[in-house]
């Protein structure tokens, strides 16, 4: 698989990065991590004036155990059929590309979105520009109990931030075909 996302990468990358060089393009495996759902592939891109980076992840498709049904699963109840497997990476590319042409549709660059460059059915991968950017966890990490933090407001702003992003996150209007469930409280 690693060959053929190398091969993808390189033949489109132009189309994924407007600024490189059409012919002059290198995609290297930096990482490969195996997850317990998943595996994530990340490849270095660059001609030679740009680099970039590409994770593309790959969905673990999981068998019930030996004897087991979906009813008589050692798994939690639940009060909808489970997505299949099948379907689950189809609908995350989806939701993916909806979060991100939303939130670029707004003016505001501290709510950013990880950009989804591209899908592969043949394979259930998905194909996303990897972030330079810290994500909360790591800011969280940097300001610890453990570490005094040189300004003690120094995390309001991304807190601030992370709220706005969900809020508007929740106003993303949803498709005809996406189900929306357990709206109320009620419902739990």
């Amino acid at each position: 698989q690693t060959i053929v996302f190398m091969d993808h990468i390189r033949e489109h990358a132009t189309q994924y990065f407007a600024d490189f060089e059409s012919g002059q393009v290198d995609v290297q495996l930096k990482e490969k991590q195996e997850r317990p759902t998943s595996i994530h592939y990340q490849f270095t891109v660059g001609d030679t004036v740009h680099n970039r980076a590409i994770l593309v992840k790959v969905p673990l498709f999981h068998r019930l155990p030996a004897g087991e049904t979906e009813t008589n699963s050692i798994y939690k109840p639940r009060l909808y059929p489970r997505t299949e497997q099948n379907d689950t990476h189809k609908l995350e590319y989806k939701a993916l590309s909806t979060i991100y042409e939303y939130f670029s549709g707004l003016d505001e660059k501290q709510l950013g979105t990880v950009r989804v460059l591209d899908y592969l059915p043949e394979y259930h991968a998905i194909l996303v520009e990897a972030t330079r950017d810290p994500n909360l966890r790591q800011l969280f990490l940097e300001t610890s109990r453990f570490q005094i933090a040189s300004e003690p407001r120094e995390l309001d702003l991304p807190f601030q931030n992370t709220g706005r992003w969900l809020r508007l996150y929740h106003e993303i209007s949803k498709d005809a075909d996406v189900i929306i469930r357990d709206v109320y409280r009620d419902n739990y």
